[in-house]
């Protein structure tokens, strides 16, 4: 740029050379001088459109499930599973879904990363509202009960609903909750989904639980002949 000359200037004076010419030399010119600008350009907007559309196609959450310590049968796909129990409810599912999350492993007896980020991230998902059921092990509830994750299932059912589970049940008694010993979790080890009926296997709605009705769908669902 000429010492003295604007920006604005030196623009226009760019222009007055470029006047007449044919475009392929107005074009190298162009490339040369704003290709910085024009690829940050379209790469905001590329961006800008992929926010704009996933915000656009998100569903809204019917269920949100995580198998913490408990494993469906090896041969079933979580997606598949979330779509046939979207089918069982009868949602819209152009305007809904469900989400398993699986292989969540927390082992209480070592310190290993893994088992730490699964923890975080099932106490991040609580703390949001964005996880319904745990279907979990013995060792995760007993290491839970002092901090809020589980609730009393007659809050959630009646007590005929709960009657049909009665067999089923598991009492505790929470921490910090002078109630005594109440139902919290319900067996499911011997439904068809899991991967055997000799491992535990509780159902667990939980204290921040969102989706309730659903939660119960799912229940019966899990143990449909």
């Amino acid at each position: 740029m000429a010492v003295g000359n604007s920006v604005h200037d030196e623009i226009r004076e760019q222009q007055q050379k470029l006047k007449g010419k044919p475009f392929r030399e107005k074009w190298d010119y162009f490339w040369e001088y704003y290709k910085v600008h024009t690829l940050v350009a379209i790469c905001s907007v590329a961006a800008l459109i992929s926010i704009v559309y996933s915000i656009a196609s998100q569903k809204d959450s019917i269920l949100d499930v995580a198998m913490v310590n408990a494993y469906f049968d090896q041969e079933l796909d979580s997606e598949a599973l979330c779509a046939d129990f979207e089918q069982y409810t009868q949602v819209d599912t152009k305007e809904y879904q469900a989400t398993i999350t699986t292989n969540m492993d927390v082992d209480y007896e070592g310190t290993d990363q893994y088992s730490y980020a699964n923890l975080q991230k099932i106490t991040a998902m609580a703390a949001a509202h964005s996880l319904d059921v745990i279907i979990t092990n013995d060792a995760y509830i007993d290491h839970n009960l002092g901090v809020g994750v589980f609730y009393d299932l007659r809050e959630y059912f009646t007590e005929e609903e709960l009657a049909q589970y009665e067999d089923r049940l598991l009492y505790r008694d929470l921490e910090g909750d002078e109630a005594g010993e109440i139902p919290i979790a319900i067996d499911v080890r011997d439904s068809k989904y899991m991967i055997t009926d000799q491992l535990p296997a509780w159902f667990c709605i939980i204290s921040t639980a969102q989706n309730i009705e659903h939660a119960k769908l799912f229940l019966e669902y899990m143990l449909l002949p």
